[in-house]
């Protein structure tokens, strides 16, 4: 929910700061990871909420042929209002949309285990269990992994600018 709520922030902030550059490479470097976390995260989720994990691909499937429908109509979209700031809006409102969904409907799914439900020993337990795996090597593998991710979001973000200068129609940006 926290990761959600960060990646719909950190977009809607960008609206306010188009003309500052650093200031959008910043951001982008914040949110880029968030957004990479948000899939893997909310793909785990739904996998540990089936009850048969078979059926999760067919989901998954469904999913991105509903994420590639949704690219396409996005581009509809941004033609007819003529600006992509559109997408933003709509990106950062869904996420924040997701993390509510997300916050209310944890309780009532019967095979996801919350994480407020183990003691403060089991927490401090399992921190330490984590800090024994931790070293230095395992530290730089995530700094390059955060960079990486953020590399990712710099790219993805600068593919609309270039979209337009090299003619494409813009109902095909997010496919």
């Amino acid at each position: 929910v926290a990761i959600l709520v960060t990646v719909g922030l950190t977009k809607y902030s960008m609206l306010h700061f188009y003309d500052k550059l650093w200031v959008l490479v910043i951001l982008t470097i914040i949110s880029a990871p968030f957004v990479k976390a948000s899939n893997a995260v909310l793909d785990s989720l739904c996998l540990y909420a089936f009850p048969q994990k078979g059926e999760f691909p067919k989901v998954r499937m469904w999913g991105s042929v509903g994420f590639g429908c949704f690219a396409l109509l996005a581009g509809f979209v941004v033609d007819a209002v003529g600006s992509v700031d559109i997408v933003i809006v709509v990106f950062a409102i869904s996420a924040i949309c997701a993390a509510i969904f997300w916050a209310v409907i944890i309780p009532y799914i019967p095979t996801l285990r919350q994480d407020a439900s183990g003691s403060v020993g089991e927490y401090f337990q399992n921190l330490r269990i984590f800090a024994g795996v931790l070293n230095w090597t395992v530290l730089r593998v995530i700094v390059v992994l955060a960079l990486c991710g953020a590399a990712l979001g710099v790219i993805g973000a600068y593919e609309f600018i270039l979209l337009k200068q090299l003619g494409a129609p813009t109902m095909l940006m997010g496919l």
